[in-house]
């Protein structure tokens, strides 16, 4: 599923090759995020949060979710989570069609926001270089960690949810072990880092400018140089990789692009 800042909707089965729905909600579009399965997605427009199914019908006007920027779907708890513009992050249960709760940050707007894959703890970047750490039953932070003194530009955590990588506008990258909350190292990047993904083989890739870096065994020990670098038409703003594929998906300034990652390739089993 891929959408644009000018409107422009569009899924497609990754396998096969073609297009689901495509369709143009005439504005804004901060983020999308698919549901329980592929047949539900949400979108982050200007104003809304809303949903639609997979022929690109709107569903549902989520009013409470105002101006959001950000969406993350738990899967094991039916939770949709949206930030907000003004830092307020809310929990909506899809299943009962109920905002759990609303937290306020009181850091302002949030500048990226991803989940730990073990525990469902929600991570925050915000613009005093601090990363926050969030659950719905708790009224504030679970934890509160100052990883750069710039604002936080990208958030990513490894599928054993025991690293996190972290950069900002300092032009660090750095990697933490978030079972003792203390820095493991640290790299520098030419320019700040938009964005960042971790694959299910661990491999770290990090966005800034019109270039991709590909970072192996990054977590273990300090690399000394990028396992793979590729340079784009126009400047990256998102990436990430394909689960059970050695394919790492780009979004940038002219649209989409794709490139083929040797090793990130996680065998499905079937029984």
């Amino acid at each position: 599923m891929e959408g644009g800042r000018r409107g422009h909707l569009a899924t497609f089965d990754w396998t096969a090759k073609k297009l689901g729905c495509e369709c143009h909600v005439q504005e804004t579009v901060r983020d999308v995020q698919y549901l329980h399965n592929e047949l539900m997605f949400a979108v982050a427009q200007k104003k809304y949060l809303y949903i639609y199914d997979n022929t690109g019908m709107e569903i549902h006007c989520l009013k409470d979710h105002y101006k959001p920027t950000h969406l993350q779907f738990l899967p094991y708890h039916f939770l949709l989570v949206s930030a907000g513009e003004w830092g307020r992050l809310r929990y909506h249960d899809i299943s009962t069609g109920q905002l759990v709760a609303m937290r306020h940050t009181r850091l302002g707007a949030c500048h990226c926001l991803t989940q730990n894959p073990r525990n469902a703890i929600v991570h925050m970047g915000h613009h005093n270089g601090t990363v926050t750490m969030w659950c719905p039953n708790m009224s504030s932070a679970v934890v509160k960690m100052l990883c750069h003194k710039r604002p936080v530009t990208s958030v990513a955590i490894d599928h054993g949810g025991w690293y996190m990588a972290t950069s900002g506008m300092d032009a660090q990258l750095k990697i933490w072990d978030i079972r003792m909350y203390k820095p493991v190292h640290s790299y520098y990047t030419p320019k700040p880092a938009v964005g960042m993904d971790i694959s299910q083989r661990g491999l770290l890739a990090v966005a800034y400018g019109r270039h991709v870096q590909v970072w192996k065994e990054a977590f273990g020990s300090k690399q000394s140089l990028p396992y793979m670098e590729h340079e784009l038409s126009g400047s990256a703003n998102s990436l990430q990789f394909c689960p059970y594929e050695d394919v790492l998906g780009i979004g940038h300034e002219y649209g989409f692009s794709s490139i083929v990652i040797p090793g990130e390739y996680h065998e499905l089993l079937q029984w």
